[in-house]
């Protein structure tokens, strides 16, 4: 039914009328209703003044303040002691807290209450015995929604009947189906009622009650046992449960209650409307039903409440009627609207945005948001600003730095030590306090190195076999570091197999190894530590009474969903700016406010998939929905654009690369806005600003730094260059002489890593090894075949091909079982190459494989260095094969002289004819080629053969000569700035290419 009062929200004439400050009931005299732009704690301690001016000083009354979060609770004593000084008082006392939290204080009840960790592990525990009922469903996952229904049916006390049909039929009708039913609503049925049965009766059985019935009875409690000499201030409430709401008005009759809040009734508001004033009817209905009131009076809450008008006339024409009323807008200079076109100008202006406001005197600024992707951004920007920013919201425990640690050490159990997780876990603060952290840190990072260049991935046994590589000391301080993780480690090793444990087996042996591992003493230590602690011990507590026996995954399970259920909220460390969630803010007030991450996805975002019953059949049985989440978000939005005298919406047009829908409540906005006065409220100033390189946010001991560059040169010092340079090396001074320059005179290229999967290159470098030992023979591996292949012993070339390539590929296999899709790909191609190899062997034959060549020739001090893959023989001539298993050059990249590979193999092999290594054969180089090792198909790629490779090999020979002197005489080296080698740089982070400020008319050398 609707609720009509004679509100007209056209009536805007009285503008200079005062707004009544609170809306009575004719009866009863406790609730007030004030506008959204007013502070609901002027009136609040106004109203505590005056009741504590009226005690008598002997009095023993108390006054409690219940407000829905204690983030307010600073705010508002300031604002009693504001309001004492102006109504020249002392301050009252008062006590400010939550209302389960003053019941849960106050009231005791007999029956015991079992946990929040002890009643979802009993939920567990009763689905396990339900095998059959659960189908696929994972207990634990399926646990937590269970929880949250349940939560809710005890507290809105929505009991299930004993009967399953019955509830079977409740279902089918409130899903609309009248006397059909569906076999998927049959297993809803039976799952939620089963289970909620059982639950309650496993909670008899044991003597006690969860925690959301022994609320309920406190508050039953309280009412029968009334302290008439306390007086209740309820604010900021916009819902409340149906107790909550018998407790509010049992007090209100007894004129011990004072309940505040906020909002405009004065709309026509059907159930189920989506508006910002639609929980005010449901809040109190019979009492809302008793209000007349007059139009709201002040033009921007006029302003935003035509914009939200549900019924009535369309939008257009509203827009039009009411700037004919309004000549100038009420929304000019108080509402902004800037659209980023992605996250990190969205991020950029905000932070620019709270450095302007803070410049300009402003000390309580808010940044609200749903967004923690781009709330984690910003406090990273007002960071390098040496900004403080209070985060009200925290975050999940299991994203800490300690609950990181504690994952890291159970993963590097789990996996055999293997070197990422290790080698992240031993530079990790939490573990080995006691030791000297400078030498510890310096043998771990030497260790590291050592690995890395002995390629060994995991396993504490073999990375012991690598200690001859390091020092005495060196080794002695790995040695007794590996000894030490093995001990912590040996709790855990017998329990992580597939096994059932007790759970406090499995929970006994974690904490012992975290003793072992000196965590239990760092964790204490720190703060979000010390919560991961709690968790533990809670963990321990809640196994009074519990039977049930975990796996080791199973147990993974439960840590890492307690872990990420608790939220961590470091202690505020002060500052002007306060970073909030919509549900933190109904009663916050700011000088400026920005409500950021206002698109669709976040504002108003989607509730919580619930796997049992749509929104509609909650509705119907009482319980929130998804349209409930909307409407409470709906009215914390509409409520914070009048809670300052600025605020700021920011929103982004993109998001990687893909199109953002903004807020239908922005667009709203900014439609009406735009049809009433031909603005879309665009904050231009902000994003004129935030295009001026000098507006840019720099850490204050950068603020001497350029904010821009010129793309970088360097002249080389001569000593710097290297000895040896190589065909890789010079490709890199062909791509970018500033990359060449950075990479291999300073010599910064970055530490190659341990190969915990083989990458391309990695598979390559095998299959180098398996071809050199099929032609050539390697010690300790099968081969070579001896002769050259032909029909007749193809299926034997075939096997000596395939046991070779299975040796070389053991140890990755031990290292990582999908190496085998490595290996399964090169035998796959073994059948291609050798039916190429056949046909190759008619024409030339192999002399060589993986020869080292060197010219000294060119430039005294420098040499030219390479490894040829492959050298055959004609019986005239040589040629030179260089396998490829990854990206080929095109033929038109080697013939325009961008990839040098081919003409540099051609000056090496030059070398080996004229110094007699192949004395037997001419010294003609005359084919140079790459061999595409493809599993599809193995065949020739670019090729250099007759009088084009003795031209390029002339060219290259004169360019090397002239190129190497240049480089020795101090050469300009710049930094082209060519997209495709940019893209495969390692260098980046010191080119900056992004700060360039690219000048058209200067030489790049």
């Amino acid at each position: 039914m609707a609720l009509r009062t004679s509100f007209n929200i056209w009536n805007v004439s009285s503008a200079s009328q005062p707004m009544p400050v609170g809306l009575e009931r004719t009866a009863g005299n406790y609730i007030h209703l004030i506008p959204y732009d007013q502070d609901r704690f002027h009136l609040l301690t106004e109203k505590i003044i005056e009741r504590a001016q009226n005690l008598d000083a002997r009095s023993s009354s108390q006054i409690i303040v219940i407000i829905p979060d204690l983030l307010a609770a600073p705010r508002l004593q300031q604002c009693l002691t504001e309001q004492a000084r102006r109504m020249d008082c002392r301050v009252p006392a008062i006590q400010i807290n939550t209302l389960r939290g003053w019941i849960e204080q106050n009231t005791f009840i007999d029956q015991a209450v079992i946990s929040t960790h002890a009643g979802r592990l009993m939920l567990v525990e009763s689905l396990m015995q339900y095998p059959g009922l659960l189908g696929s469903d994972n207990p634990w996952r399926l646990a937590d929604s269970l929880i949250e229904l349940f939560d809710q049916l005890t507290l809105r006390q929505l009991d299930l009947p004993d009967d399953l049909e019955q509830f079977s039929r409740a279902l089918g009708r409130a899903y609309g189906l009248g006397k059909h039913t569906l076999a998927g609503l049959g297993r809803e049925a039976k799952i939620v009622h089963t289970l909620w049965h059982g639950w309650h009766k496993q909670l008899r059985d044991e003597g006690v009650i969860d925690a959301q019935s022994a609320y309920l009875l406190k508050l039953k409690k309280s009412l029968g046992n009334p302290r008439s000499n306390i007086q209740f201030y309820v604010a900021g409430f916009h819902e409340l449960l149906p107790a909550e709401l018998a407790w509010c008005r049992m007090l209100g009759k007894h004129d011990q209650l004072t309940f505040i809040t906020q909002g405009c009734i004065g709309v026509d508001i059907v159930a189920g409307d989506l508006h910002p004033d639609a929980p005010f009817p449901a809040l109190f209905p019979e009492d809302f039903n008793n209000y007349e009131t007059n139009s709201c009076t002040k033009n921007l809450t006029s302003f935003i409440n035509c914009v939200y008008a549900l019924r009535g006339l369309p939008l257009a024409q509203r827009a039009r009627e009411f700037s004919r009323e309004i000549p100038a807008s009420p929304a000019a200079e108080r509402l902004y609207i800037f659209e980023a076109q992605g996250a990190e100008q969205e991020a950029c202006g905000i932070e620019l945005q709270v450095r302007r406001w803070l410049a300009e005197g402003k000390h309580n600024i808010g940044i609200l948001t749903e967004d923690r992707r781009l709330a984690r951004r910003v406090r990273a920007l007002l960071e390098r600003s040496a900004i403080v920013l209070q985060d009200a919201s925290g975050w999940a425990l299991s994203t800490t730095s300690a609950a990181t640690a504690l994952e890291r050490w159970l993963q590097t159990v789990e996996e055999n030590f293997a070197h990422l997780l290790l080698f992240d876990l031993l530079k990790s603060p939490f573990i080995f306090p006691r030791r000297e952290r400078e030498p510890y840190l310096a043998s771990v990072y030497r260790f590291e190195q050592v690995l890395i260049q002995a390629n060994i991935g995991s396993g504490l046994a073999r990375y012991r076999r690598c200690l001859t590589n390091m020092a005495g000391g060196e080794s002695s301080a790995i040695s007794s570091l590996l000894n030490d993780l093995e001990h912590a480690a040996l709790p855990l090793l017998s329990l992580i197999k597939g096994h059932k444990h007790k759970p406090e087996t499995l929970l006994n042996a974690l904490q012992e190894s975290l003793l072992r591992l000196g965590m239990t003493q760092a964790l204490t230590a720190d703060a979000a530590g010390n919560a991961v602690i709690r968790q533990l011990e809670e963990m321990h507590s809640a196994l009074a009474g519990r039977t049930m026996r975990m796996t080791w995954v199973e147990f993974r399970t439960w840590l890492r969903r307690n872990l990420e259920s608790e939220n961590f909220c470091p202690v505020p460390a002060g500052g002007s700016v306060q970073l909030l969630e919509l549900a933190q803010s109904p009663l916050c007030r700011f000088d400026a406010l920005i409500i950021a991450g206002a698109d669709r996805e976040h504002l108003p975002g989607r509730g919580a998939d619930s796997p049992f019953f749509n929104a509609s059949v909650r509705h119907e049985l009482g319980l929130s929905s998804a349209h409930d989440l909307m409407v409470t978000r709906f009215h914390h939005f509409r409520r914070m654009l009048e809670a300052a005298p600025q605020v700021l919406i920011t929103l982004r047009r993109e998001q990687d690369g893909e199109a953002v829908m903004p807020s239908p409540w922005v667009e709203l906005l900014q439609s009406f806005h735009w049809l009433a006065y031909g603005d879309r409220l665009e904050a231009r100033a902000l994003a004129g600003l935030l295009g001026e390189s000098r507006t840019h946010a720099l850490h204050p001991a950068m603020h001497d730094l350029p904010s821009a560059q010129p793309a970088p040169h360097t002249q080389l010092n001569p000593e710097l260059m290297p000895a040896v340079l190589s065909a890789s090396a010079y490709q890199d001074l062909i791509n970018c002489p500033y990359q060449f320059f950075a990479a291999r005179c300073l010599r910064l290229a970055p530490v190659e890593a341990i190969d915990e999967t083989l990458e391309k290159s990695d598979y390559g470098m095998r299959v180098h090894r398996i071809l050199d030992a099929f032609h050539g023979g390697i010690p300790g591996l099968p081969g070579p075949f001896p002769a050259a292949i032909t029909a007749e012993n193809y299926a034997a070339a075939a096997q000596s091909l395939e046991e070779i390539s299975r040796a070389v590929f053991a140890r990755d296999l031990d290292d990582n079982f999908l190496h085998r899709i490595w290996l399964k790909r090169w035998l796959a191609t073994i059948p291609g190459y050798l039916s190429w190899q056949m046909k190759r062997a008619t024409e030339w034959k192999v002399v060589a494989c993986e020869v080292d060549a060197q010219r000294n020739d060119f430039i005294p001090g420098i040499s030219l260095k390479g490894r040829l893959d492959r050298i055959d023989s004609n019986g005239s001539s040589l040629g030179i094969i260089d396998y490829k298993t990854g990206a080929v050059p095109r033929q038109n990249e080697v013939d325009s002289g961008e990839a040098v590979q081919l003409p540099f193999y051609a000056l090496l092999a030059e070398g080996l004819t004229t110094t007699g290594n192949f004395s037997d054969l001419s010294n003609q180089i005359s084919r140079v080629e790459y061999l595409r090792l493809d599993a599809d198909k193995v065949r020739s790629g670019a090729v250099l053969e007759g009088p084009a490779l003795q031209e390029f090999r002339q060219k290259l020979n004169a360019h090397v000569t002239l190129i190497l002197s240049e480089l020795r005489n101090g050469a300009r080296l710049p930094a082209w700035g060519d997209e495709t080698s940019c893209s495969r740089c390692s260098m980046a982070g010191l080119c900056r290419k992004q700060a360039w400020v690219l000048d058209k008319n200067a030489e790049h050398g």
